[in-house]
């Protein structure tokens, strides 16, 4: 009787639920730079960009100084067009951050640019 509860018991525990399966550990990816951690592929692209599984991908994010640089009418991805100020009249390439601290999202510029 002892040996076949104990045979009950070991077969019951390779057919117990989650015993013999293998967990998954899901990570949720919401940046380039959590994107670049876990290790999944990073395009050659300037803005770096970051794809997984899926096909979602991240930009990476450039500092105000790299897109500063850059010209109206080629304002790289993850930069934004806004003025230098909230008084001033000309426009620049900058970064989303700098727009933003000024009251100026991302789509600001497309509402103004002339067709």
């Amino acid at each position: 009787m002892k040996m076949f509860m104990l045979l009950f018991l070991g077969v019951g525990l390779l057919f117990w639920p989650g015993c013999t399966s293998e967990e998954t550990l899901e990570i949720e990816i919401n940046s380039f730079d959590e994107c670049a951690n876990a290790g999944y592929p990073i395009m050659e692209s300037y803005p770096a960009q970051c794809r997984v599984p899926g096909g979602k991908t991240f930009t990476q994010v450039l500092s105000e100084s790299e897109c500063s640089a850059c010209d109206v009418d080629f304002c790289l991805a993850s930069c934004v067009v806004c003025p230098p100020c909230k008084e001033c009249s000309s426009i620049g390439c900058h970064s989303e951050e700098f727009c933003a601290e000024l009251g100026f999202d991302k789509d600001w510029y497309e509402s103004v640019k002339p067709q």
